[in-house]
């Protein structure tokens, strides 16, 4: 009786919307901004960012470490090159909900190769 396999994780997603408003909200969201890319880059939890052409702008170290994958071979790649073939039409079909503001939480399955796979929730 060995050890069992240990369960799929799910890893959650992190959005970042333009804020508008008042000067204070905007002062608010400008400060949560400049300090953004250090609270990103220390995060624990993988994140990464695709912008609005599909492109990877951004991945912190723990993404890297869990898809295995050096930073030069993400970023400024289009994330269609890293997400599963069978959730590729939920991928697109969420980028149009979202363009239009209507995003709803989706699982999606992103890596490198089979054995980097990850299924993530985005928000």
């Amino acid at each position: 009786m060995g050890c069992p396999e240990p369960a799929e994780r799910t890893v959650p997603a992190l959005r970042v919307a333009p804020m508008s408003g008042s000067k204070a909200a905007r002062r608010i969201a400008e400060s949560i901004r400049s300090s953004l890319p250090a609270w990103l880059d220390s995060s624990r939890y993988p994140i990464g960012v695709v912008d609005e052409n599909g492109i990877v702008a951004y991945a912190n170290e723990a993404a890297l470490s869990v898809f295995g994958i050096p930073a030069d071979r993400v970023l400024g790649r289009p994330a269609s090159e890293f997400i599963e073939p069978s959730s590729y039409e939920t991928y697109e079909s969420h980028r149009q909900l979202t363009r239009r503001g209507e995003n709803e939480p989706y699982l999606l399955r992103f890596g490198a190769d089979e054995n980097s796979k990850r299924d993530f929730l985005v928000p």
